[in-house]
């Protein structure tokens, strides 16, 4: 399940072709051919892209690669721009929450989003930012469990990217961060929050550290950029 921007309402899996023609979901936002959906600059294709797709058949980086599980994978979409235009996070957790459910087996949950900066919160640094974290971490703690689902999905969240970030925590980032990491809140089991770390040496950080724009305080560091 992954939630994410694409643009014009989820893409239905059944009808999108993963492999060659046409090449639906990328590697890199704006990569693939976008006459065959005009949306799939977006990001949540990268993602989709990343999980399922099928290129091969060029000689370019993207077209020697593939997704973590080619052609076997069932993936569910939840569009964050939704039909108003825009969903709110609380929305948005019930929309994975109902795909969750309706898969009806184990699933694994992608988000790669958060509160923002703002100058309310702080970029996640100000009282009223980890406030905010709690009462919404523990609502999407009571939700899953109260559903029965915290076993039945795993939840790979973001710590945040925020650009010339002040080295903040990835617990005030947004409601599933919070849920699996913020102090005094009974934390999910089900979540990993991962941070994005660079694959080469950029001042004042070396290769394999934590890149510029990334919170801190996640479970586990994933390479963030140009990498197939």
């Amino acid at each position: 399940v992954v939630a994410d921007i694409f643009g014009a309402g989820p893409p239905d899996p059944s009808v999108v072709d993963y492999e060659p023609p046409p090449r639906s979901f990328g590697f890199t936002s704006g990569n693939p051919d976008p006459s065959t959906i005009p949306e799939v600059r977006n990001h949540g294709y990268l993602v989709f892209g990343l999980i399922a797709a099928s290129f091969g058949g060029t000689a370019t980086a993207e077209g020697l690669a593939t997704g973590i599980l080619p052609a076997r994978t069932r993936v569910a979409a939840v569009d964050l721009r939704g039909p108003s235009g825009s969903y709110d996070l609380p929305t948005i957790g019930d929309e994975i929450l109902r795909a969750v459910r309706d898969d009806g087996g184990p699933a694994v949950v992608n988000t790669s989003l958060g509160f923002g900066c703002n100058s309310l919160l702080g970029c996640g640094t100000t009282e009223s930012a980890r406030q905010l974290a709690r009462v919404t971490g523990l609502a999407w703690i009571d939700k899953v469990r109260a559903g029965g689902l915290e076993n039945r999905f795993l939840h790979v969240a973001s710590a945040g990217n925020v650009p010339n970030n002040p080295v903040t925590t990835a617990s005030t980032n947004s409601p599933w961060c919070a849920a699996a990491l913020l102090d005094g809140l009974p934390s999910l089991t089900n979540t990993l929050v991962v941070e994005n770390a660079i694959p080469r040496a950029e001042p004042p950080y070396g290769a394999r550290c934590l890149n510029l724009s990334s919170n801190i305080g996640g479970h586990l560091a994933a390479i963030g950029s140009n990498v197939y």
